[in-house]
């Protein structure tokens, strides 16, 4: 019977997902530990490379999974478990603390440093990459800086996605980032600028016009393509930032102006998302 388990377990755990797989591997062990976030704390810095502990452990809080000691790389490993609004608390949200931090001398360290971590986010090297953005001076420490990569998927930016390495001393101590999974975005065959910027103002007619009433745009709006989240999907979008003036026609006078960021899916002209920006 007990062979049997350990098979069954085995066989389960292999075709797991990394954080998952951790977690169970930590759960099977038998070294689940009951105590909270805080009163780990008292026995040792969380936030810090643990080196007092050996096993691994497993402790739930507030929206926060944090795996202790889970392999030979890192001392801790953070997911937020929750989604909600707030950034930090979304499930694809991760914090990893290196054991043995990595030397920040050489060139190229960066991508090299990347690579500890794409095993543990399901990152695809054929499709995905991440991409320089910026290096951030920490303003009290002149050894202390973060540099961020953005998220691109099929050489297309995933908004709102992006890893950052914190180097300190000249050795990466630290990722943390968001990230979603098995990406797969269809992005061949897009509407133009021009007919994506046409459904858009068709919208906000459709919501503010009157028989009394005009609404005029300007010839061009300003946008940007790329991926966004929308809900819980993730398509190739037109994000436009448009304004409008309301005329009223008898008068030959202003009444109101509008702004909308609009998201239009890029492949089938659909409004996808209008966030009301203004009301003057």
């Amino acid at each position: 019977m007990c062979l049997l388990f350990l098979i069954i377990t085995f066989g389960c755990n292999k075709h797991l997902q990394p954080k998952e797989a951790l977690l169970a591997q930590n759960q099977n062990g038998n070294s689940q530990k009951n105590e909270t976030l805080d009163e780990r704390s008292k026995n040792f810095d969380l936030k810090s490379n643990n080196k007092l502990s050996t096993k691994p452990d497993t402790i739930f809080e507030q929206g926060w999974m944090k795996i202790g000691n889970p392999n030979d790389k890192f001392s801790s490993m953070w997911w937020g478990t929750q989604t909600n609004d707030g950034y930090k608390s979304s499930h694809n949200y991760f914090e990893f603390y290196l054991k043995e931090p990595i030397t920040a001398k050489d060139e190229g360290f960066e991508q090299k440093a990347l690579k500890f971590v794409f095993p543990y986010i399901d990152f695809n090297v054929e499709i995905d990459e991440y991409v320089y953005r910026n290096k951030i001076q920490d303003p009290k420490e002149v050894s202390k800086y973060v540099k961020l990569f953005d998220l691109y998927h099929k050489n297309i930016q995933v908004h709102g996605y992006s890893i950052a390495i914190t180097v300190e001393n000249e050795k990466v101590i630290k990722f943390h980032g968001k990230y979603e999974p098995n990406l797969n975005v269809e992005i061949n065959n897009p509407i133009n600028a021009t007919e994506a910027y046409e459904l858009s103002k068709k919208y906000i007619e459709l919501k503010h016009s009157t028989d009394s009433t005009l609404l005029e745009f300007p010839k061009q709006a300003d946008y940007v393509m790329g991926i966004y989240q929308i809900d819980v999907a993730y398509p190739y979008v037109y994000k436009f930032n448009i304004s409008a003036k309301e005329k009223w026609l008898e008068k030959e006078a202003y009444l109101m102006g509008y702004g909308y960021y609009l998201y239009v899916n890029a492949i089938t002209g659909e409004i996808l998302r209008a966030d009301d920006m203004m009301l003057y």
